[in-house]
């Protein structure tokens, strides 16, 4: 019944946008409201939609732009954060609001590696895993914010399945002079300095920033114990303080006994980028940027008493009857430590009137270690559980060189040449305790190397003055190599080097027929290469063993979307697209039947094929000169078309993906006041991808929510602002799989302009 709600929901958008094309088609209506109608703001530009200058309206991909200002107005100390409330992002956070590995979804596309980051256009996706540093991003130095919705491999390669997320770091025209101190709730503190300038007689633009962001955090975790089918012999520990709790399918088999404790959060990052022009018609520029982020919760709260009121951590114990056992390390919680950084030069120079060419390098480098009480395979002799790191380290260089030539009149060629090479280890080494991490053994250990050769042309073809076509295709070519794969004693195992190809074109037309009317059409093919856990990883998580595939293929799409961008004479802007992606040899992680020791095996698997077919609308509406209304909806049916080795996924709702998002908010912009109040609504998403977490409010489970946030800021003296935001204003709770959001959340803001 869900999945036909939705088709029919999405449907009935299509008619909608049928009969609104239809009309907007009446070239002279529409020609006659141009007449009284405000001008169009021409200032919003991008480049990452096209690798050209283009107005934001007429892309031939569906594109939104995010300022400094508008992040400003946002309580926003992450970059993830600053795009919820976006058309068509979905941002999943599994445990609470500082959780590092964001998921952040577009178009159906589930998972961390399936959408692409860029920080000043180099890629930020780690090879290991696919996943991104969002915490240890910037935020006051980013210029603006760059979101292209859809696939795009014919510009962009691999991981660009849901779409391109590239942030641009400023590039100051004068001195600029920011510190700002904010404090809230939960002890949460942000600290944020900042300096830039443009000097030798205008030659040399800089901005330097530092930043610290630190909270004592709440629970975002509870423990809970099944409750098993053994009756109580007498022999067992009565206690109380427990309380009943169902699994995610609603089955009433656990009890909540305690918590493992507040999550305790630093960040620190260091940005700078220095651009120097070198002659009236070239630039070089360096970015750097440092983050360092780790997570911790030092104390565990046990909800039991035994009769005499003494908290109870572990034994056999009567609960209801039933004996449950419980040990102390069922209450260890997972911590975390995060560096990352990348350095890149970029060099642009206009070689003459009509061809201008970009030359990049970047290095980039992640490490990951989660610190957690996991399961053992019995094989290693060293235990059925002990304390491990899982150490993930990922280095990787990327180098660049793209140019645009006009060519005559009616042609735009835009062509580069890429290279990449990266490499990535993970390890487990057994640690006698997470206070005092001595290395005793190792339960496992991978890794691997990738290498990619890359070639893309794209012409941007004027047919008419208002015609413009779109024309694409990019070569990949990658190699696999030292790929291996260890566990425990164990002798290494060595994996044959591999070699694996793609070609992706892309077509694309975007139709003016009248100046504030724009069409869009696209259809083009995608891809995505295993990342090298999928293809080499044996490591264990919590009870769950997961074992890679060095035979995996790459994922492909093939996708299509119509698109439609209406200015009114009232200040009106409404913006709507069509899309449907189809996915091939989908990567996917198959539980097999568990072996003898206590864990659960999963391998990698070209699994599955899937669909999803979504409406995006967006409107903007100007209410007075300092007020804007923004609303937005997004109806997404993506689901499992087939699957070989477990048919009965066939017709299942792809997990983490929500139903339906709606958001409607308002901008303040007077001249001494500041902010925006935003209303989200986030429908329904499954985590299992058998559907059967129908439960709300349980662990494990990603629970709809409705949430109300706001911030207001007041610019009226001199160099000083004040600024207060609410979050979930609502106090609404909810799951976002392992975490429980935090309820309300209150901070306070001061910041010093010099």
């Amino acid at each position: 019944m869900r999945q036909i709600n939705s088709r029919m929901r999405i449907n009935a958008s299509i008619r909608c946008m049928s009969l609104l094309s239809c009309g907007l088609g009446l070239t002279d209506m529409v020609s006659a409201a141009e007449e009284i109608a405000k001008p169009t703001s021409m200032d919003e530009m991008t480049v990452t939609a096209t690798r050209t200058a283009q107005d934001v309206d007429k892309t031939p991909a569906s594109t939104t732009v995010l300022t400094q200002e508008d992040l400003q107005k946002r309580h926003a100390p992450t970059l993830d954060e600053a795009l919820r409330g976006e058309v068509g992002v979905s941002v999943l956070k599994f445990r609470g609001p500082v959780d590092n590995h964001t998921t952040t979804i577009m178009r159906g596309f589930q998972g961390q590696q399936r959408t692409l980051l860029m920080l000043d256009g180099i890629p930020l996706n780690s090879i290991t895993t696919g996943s991104v540093p969002w915490s240890e991003l910037p935020v006051d130095e980013i210029e603006r914010i760059d979101i292209v919705r859809g696939p795009f491999s014919s510009l962009y390669g691999g991981y660009a399945l849901g779409g391109v997320i590239n942030n641009i770091v400023a590039t100051p025209e004068k001195e600029t002079a920011r510190a700002r101190a904010s404090y809230g709730s939960f002890g949460t503190s942000n600290y944020h300095l900042q300096y830039g300038n443009r000097t030798l007689s205008d030659r040399l633009s800089f901005i330097v920033g530092l930043d610290r962001w630190q909270t004592d955090g709440y629970v975002v975790s509870t423990v809970e114990r099944p409750r098993g089918t053994t009756p109580a012999n007498g022999s067992e520990i009565a206690v109380t303080g427990y309380s009943r709790m169902s699994d995610v399918t609603g089955q009433q088999t656990l009890y909540t006994v305690g918590d493992s404790g507040e999550q305790v959060f630093d960040r620190d990052y260091f940005t700078t980028k220095l651009s120097f022009d070198l002659t009236p018609s070239s630039t070089l520029a360096f970015t750097a940027l440092y983050g360092e982020w780790s997570l911790d919760q030092p104390t565990y709260h046990t909800y039991l008493r035994d009769p005499s009121g003494m908290p109870v951590t572990s034994g056999a114990l009567n609960i209801e009857g039933n004996r449950v056992i419980l040990s102390e390390s069922n209450f260890f919680p997972i911590t975390r430590e995060d560096n990352a950084g990348l350095y890149a030069l970029k060099y642009s120079v206009a070689a003459t009137p009509t061809i201008s060419i970009d030359a990049s390098l970047g290095y980039s480098t992640q490490f990951n270690r989660e610190t957690e009480y996991r399961a053992l395979p019995a094989a290693l002799g060293l235990g059925s559980a002990r304390w491990t790191t899982r150490d993930r380290d990922s280095h990787g260089l990327h180098a660049e060189v793209s140019s645009n030539i006009q060519l005559g009149a009616r042609h735009l060629l835009t062509s580069g040449l890429l290279y990449q090479i990266a490499e990535g280890t993970q390890k487990i080494p057994v640690i006698f305790d997470r206070r005092v991490p001595q290395v005793i053994g190792l339960a496992s250990s991978s890794g691997g190397e990738q290498q990619t050769h890359a070639v893309y042309v794209q012409d941007q073809y004027s047919v008419l003055d208002n015609l413009n076509l779109f024309l694409g295709v990019r070569y990949d070519h990658w190699n696999n190599t030292g790929g291996f794969q260890e566990l425990g004693p164990d002798p290494r195992t060595h994996f044959a080097d591999r070699s694996q190809s793609s070609v992706n074109p892309k077509i694309s037309a975007v139709y003016t027929p009248a100046a504030n009317t724009t069409l869009r059409a696209s259809a083009g093919t995608a891809f995505r290469p295993p990342t090298l856990d999928e293809l080499y990883v044996n490591s264990s998580h919590g009870g769950t063993q997961t074992i890679g595939n060095p035979n995996l293929k790459a994922e492909k799409v093939t996708a299509w979307e119509v698109g439609i961008v209406q200015r009114f004479p009232t200040a009106t802007r409404i913006g709507a697209t069509y899309y449907q992606n189809k996915l091939e040899d989908w990567i996917y992680r198959r539980t097999i039947s568990a072996p003898a020791d206590p864990l659960t095996v999963r391998v990698m698997e070209n699994a599955a094929e899937g669909e999803s077919n979504g409406v995006e609308i967006d409107l903007t509406q100007e209410i007075t000169s300092y007020l804007d209304l923004f609303a937005n909806a997004t109806w997404l049916d993506a689901t499992i078309t087939r699957s070989d080795t477990q048919p009965g996924l066939v017709g299942k709702t792809i997990p983490q993906i929500p139903e339906h998002m709606y958001n409607l908010g308002v901008d303040l912009h007077a001249q001494s006041y500041k902010g925006s109040l935003m209303l989200r609504r986030v429908g329904d998403a499954f985590s299992r991808d058998d559907n059967l977490d129908t439960a709300k409010g349980v662990r494990g489970g990603i629970d709809p929510y409705t949430t109300l946030d706001g911030k207001f800021i007041y610019t009226g003296w001199d160099k000083v602002s004040l600024s207060l935001s609410v979050n979930n204003l609502l106090d609404k709770k909810y799951y976002q799989s392992f975490g429980q959001t935090a309820g309300r959340s209150v901070f306070g803001e001061v910041a010093v302009n010099f």
